[in-house]
């Protein structure tokens, strides 16, 4: 390899080293959730802009490196959208707990967030299938020791239902269906 590209290649791999530095850094000190990944199409912007300004003031004083930190506004804005998304999928696990399980055919999920400020909450969905559709139910949440209790809010159609050792009991009118834990 010739002297010219093997000291091109360091360089490049130097600014991209920094920037997956600060970008990750970044993406854990917001500790971003699903709720604002708007923001994106706004921080996007700001690191291309970031960079290339930093190229104009390093073009001042040594002109190769504007090609640099062109390739790597490109780079940076690709590895904080990989850094943001994965930050927000690792976010989801850590703070949900999830349960999935069929009847009828039909797949259904039981989730709570156990470090709710509110007490807890719960959401049953009915995922779609062919014929669509979904079935949508919040509540309180109850844990005590490895039984966690849901209690509809819905004044209708009251329903309590409990999770323990890897069964649900009691949803709608089924007395145990075996669940997998997903996180």
């Amino acid at each position: 390899m010739n002297k010219k590209l093997t000291q091109n290649l360091i360089i490049a791999t130097v600014f991209l080293l920094i920037d997956i530095a600060a970008i990750v850094s970044w993406v854990f000190y917001v500790d971003p959730d699903s709720s604002v990944t708007i923001y994106l199409i706004a921080a996007v912007p700001v690191v291309v802009f970031l960079n290339l300004a930093i190229g104009g003031i390093a073009y001042l004083f040594r002109k190769n490196f504007l090609k640099y930190f062109v390739i790597n506004a490109a780079a940076s804005s690709l590895i904080l959208v990989i850094a943001f998304i994965a930050y927000i999928g690792k976010d989801q696990s850590r703070y949900y707990e999830c349960w999935e399980f069929k009847l009828d055919g039909q797949k259904y999920s039981v989730s709570y967030e156990p470090t709710s400020k509110l007490g807890g909450y719960s959401v049953l969905k009915h995922h779609y299938n062919s014929s669509g559709g979904q079935w949508y139910r919040d509540g309180e949440v109850r844990v005590q020791n490895d039984t966690i209790s849901f209690d509809s809010r819905d004044s209708t159609d009251e329903q309590r239902f409990f999770i323990h050792k890897d069964y649900l009991y009691n949803f709608r009118g089924v007395e145990k269906i075996r669940v997998k834990k997903v996180h």
